[in-house]
C-alpha cells in the first residue's frame, strides 16, 4: 500500500482546499457584482469538489489491501438511483 503517497496527496488537497478562501477573498475584492456572485458559485463547486475529493483520499489511506480499494472504488462508483414518485396509486 502507498500510504505516504497518499498522505502526500491528502496534505496536498488539504491546503489546496485552504487556499480557496484566499480566492473568495480576491473575488470579493471585484466591483462587478454580477461577476462576484459568478465566479463566487464557480469557487463553491470547486470547494465542494476538493471536499469530497479530499474525503476520498482520506478513506483511501484507512485501505490495508487491494480489495479494500476495490471497495471503496465500487462503493464510490455506483449511480445513486432515485425512485421516481408514483402520483397514481
Amino acid at each position: 500500500m502507498e500510504t505516504d503517497k497518499l498522505n502526500n496527496l491528502y496534505e496536498l488537497t488539504r491546503s489546496c482546499l485552504f487556499q480557496t478562501e484566499n480566492i473568495n477573498n480576491e473575488i470579493q475584492k471585484l466591483r462587478y457584482t454580477e461577476l462576484q456572485n459568478h465566479l463566487g458559485e464557480m469557487l463553491k463547486t470547486v470547494q465542494a469538489d476538493l471536499l469530497i475529493f479530499t474525503d476520498f483520499i482520506a478513506e483511501l489511506t484507512t485501505c490495508t489491501d487491494d480489495a479494500d480499494i476495490d471497495l471503496l472504488l465500487s462503493l464510490n462508483n455506483e449511480p445513486e438511483t432515485i425512485e421516481p414518485f408514483n402520483w397514481v396509486n
